[in-house]
């Protein structure tokens, strides 16, 4: 059974780590459901885990505080009480600082 320290404790610095529900849905814009009937690619989950995200709000803060900041993205797939994980991915904290990609609205802070 995977508890929060087991996410805490994969990373070289423990850091917050960021949920994220996927759920089964395929949108017209790119964005694919997680389906065990047909299972994505693992470049889909990614793609999925890693953008369309509303995180603007977290952004500054994140930015302000780096150490505070997400260090592991976890995606997960299915029902409350009958999740799993799909995918997870370390977040480089230190790009995050200098990137140039997905920028919010007219504001200078961005999410790589």
């Amino acid at each position: 059974m995977l508890t929060r320290l087991t996410f805490i404790g994969v990373q070289e610095s423990p850091s917050p780590v960021l949920f994220v529900r996927v759920n089964d849905k395929t949108f017209d814009d790119g964005r694919i459901g997680y389906d065990l009937s047909k299972i994505p690619t693992d470049r889909q989950i990614l793609d999925r885990i890693n953008r369309w995200w509303a995180l603007g709000a977290h952004i500054k803060r994140w930015l302000r505080s780096p150490a505070h900041s997400p260090g592991l993205l976890v995606g997960v797939a299915g029902s409350p009480g009958l999740q799993i994980v799909i995918g997870a991915v370390y977040i480089n904290k230190t790009a995050c600082l200098s990137a140039s990609r997905w920028c919010f609205f007219s504001d200078t802070y961005c999410w790589p």
